[in-house]
């Protein structure tokens, strides 16, 4: 019966330390699938985050192509404005000069002359003069 006993004792011990490993595992395991569905969570909203960020680009890219349109084609419209601009004050000086009077005694022509220089500061801006040709 000792030997039995020995035996059973033996056994018990074998198995609650079995059980005291599987215990382990599954406490490790719990944590770890913690972890691992927090690290999921993060990388999901990382993942739609960069989403919206390439989105937010591309929008921004096609509004400033948009953008750069309508400047291209409103400097091209300015130089042909600034070409009968410069029509009409050559126009104005020779008939100044034909009728012998001062040409800036015209009123339209200083006030004219000053709109000339503007846009010939805004169509000849390096920004946007790199862009016509595009």
């Amino acid at each position: 019966m000792s030997t039995l006993k020995t035996v059973g004792n033996k056994l018990f011990k074998t198995e609650l330390a079995t059980q005291k490993v599987e215990l382990a595992i599954a406490d490790d395991m719990a944590k770890l699938s913690s972890e691992a569905d927090a690290m999921l969570a993060k990388l999901k909203a990382d993942n739609d985050n960069l989403r919206n960020i390439d989105k937010a680009i591309a929008d921004a890219k096609k509004l400033g192509e948009t953008e750069l349109a309508k400047a291209v084609k409103n400097i091209v419209s300015a130089e042909g404005t600034m070409k009968k601009i410069t029509d009409t004050l050559g126009k104005a000086e020779k008939s100044a000069k034909e009728l012998g009077i001062d040409v800036k005694t015209i009123p339209a022509y200083s006030p004219l002359s000053k709109v000339y220089d503007l846009l010939d500061v805004y169509t000849e801006d390096k920004e946007f003069g790199e862009f016509k040709n595009l």
